[in-house]
């Protein structure tokens, strides 16, 4: 049900996302749009300052529901909650502090396109606008844990009605970038505010995160699993989302357009695949809870073969579309290459198999694999991003992401994967 529900709003909402491309691009010009699409992709990072507690808490609050302990349940909401709040406040005050230092025109590498003040300007916003998704990550954790990710979807396609409703109000009132930016973030976090009161209001009122039912033995359980699952989403952060960083130090803004043009078509995919492959991960916990290893052997062979059978083909048809959804969306000037296209197409279907892989291991709680070889695939990665980038362009940044993703998570991780198996499925075969 959740998988079909998230396909049905990832399909609305990346078709409302599409829409927003073209108006961007004609509204702002190839190089402002450039910096755009770093900024909105920038608040995917939220993972790096949420310290694993949003993931945590999806299994603490689905063992609390199995065992039907209401209490347990309040503390770890209530603990999740107000340590997200801590984080949340603590990171505003390190940014304004250190804010009056930064030369964000260097940090960017923009040219006299960009205003100074409009870019410490947007930059303000989206720091701000981070912050707050970093609260809202916890909604999405408290859907998933009870297995309502489908009602959280329909929550996620009013949140892109929102989104591209403030970024359509910030251009009729002739914002720029900074506006353009709170408008379109603006209205996505005002749609998850909305599920925020519905959950707490109307669904599940008795969980509200009240401070009496904070509890500190519950929050250091919370902070210590969510930090070996804040390393893996750090890592893997560092491998799919540092791109458009290098790009830019690397080409320059005008060279993010086309790449991130580019990119965030592929990642349409991947958002397809992870509608039905992440709800997965509760389900992994269950099943091993219940020690049904032929089910959990079984799933995972078919996740990952059906992903592959849908990626695959789908990715090299995009790869061949691309050039005329470009004509459709972007400027003219705004052309992907066939490289480039290329590497982004493999990156996308090996990024599939990969993503079988982790949810497995999450779900497994098999963490220690992904805390020692996650950390090292990214710096792997940002690494050979610099050196095939100065190579042989943006198409060796793709490339370099590519490469890490076969190496550290399809072989290496992925025989940790079959290993545990092979190990669970020893353990409940009796002996003769």
């Amino acid at each position: 049900m959740t998988g079909a529900a998230t396909l049905l709003a990832k399909g609305f909402t990346l078709s409302l996302s599409l829409l927003a491309l073209p108006l961007v691009s004609h509204y702002l010009g190839k190089e402002q749009f450039g910096l755009w699409l770093l900024l909105v992709s920038s608040v995917n990072w939220v993972m790096l300052a949420d310290l694993g507690l949003a993931n945590s808490l999806v299994n603490e609050l689905a063992a609390a529901d199995g065992q039907a302990n209401q209490q347990r349940a309040q503390q770890v909401v209530a603990s999740a909650c107000w340590l997200s709040l801590a984080s949340a406040g603590l990171l505003l005050l390190l940014f304004f502090s250190f804010n009056p230092f930064i030369n964000w025109t260097a940090v960017f590498n923009v040219g006299p396109a960009v205003a100074p003040a409009e870019l410490v300007a947007a930059v303000m916003v989206v720091v701000i606008c981070f912050v707050l998704r970093m609260l809202a990550s916890v909604i999405g954790s408290l859907y998933a844990a009870f297995q309502e990710g489908y009602l959280y979807q329909l929550w996620s396609a009013l949140c892109g009605v929102l989104a591209l409703g403030g970024l359509l109000s910030a251009m009729r009132a002739q914002a720029g970038l900074a506006g353009l930016l709170g408008g379109f973030i603006g209205g996505w976090l005002a749609g998850e505010l909305i599920a925020a009161l519905y959950f707490f209001g109307w669904h599940r009122p008795a969980l509200r995160p009240a401070w009496r039912h904070f509890d500190w033995a519950r929050a250091r359980h919370l902070l210590r699993n969510g930090a070996q699952l804040w390393v893996a989403q750090v890592a893997m952060l560092a491998l799919l989302q540092t791109d458009l960083i290098i790009v830019t130090q690397l080409f320059g803004a005008p060279a993010v357009a086309e790449y991130g043009t580019a990119l965030r078509l592929f990642n349409y995919l991947g958002a397809v695949q992870a509608a039905f492959v992440v709800p997965l991960w509760a389900a992994y916990s269950e099943a091993l809870a219940r020690r049904d290893v032929a089910w959990l052997t079984r799933t995972f062979r078919h996740s990952v073969t059906l992903s592959l059978l849908v990626v695959v083909p789908a990715a090299l048809a995009l790869g061949w579309l691309a050039p005329w959804l470009f004509r459709w969306l972007v400027t003219a000037d705004i052309k992907p290459g066939a490289h480039l296209l290329l590497a982004l197409a493999v990156g996308e279907c090996l990024n599939a198999g990969a993503r079988c892989i982790a949810i497995l291991l999450n779900g497994l709680g098999a963490l220690r694999s992904q805390t020692i070889f996650g950390p090292l695939a990214g710096l792997t990665n940002l690494v050979l991003s610099w050196g095939l980038g100065k190579l042989i362009g943006p198409p060796g940044v793709a490339w370099a992401t590519a490469l890490c993703l076969a190496v550290f998570w399809l072989v290496i991780l992925g025989t940790d994967a079959r290993l545990r198996l092979r190990a669970l499925h020893s353990q409940t075969v009796p002996r003769a």
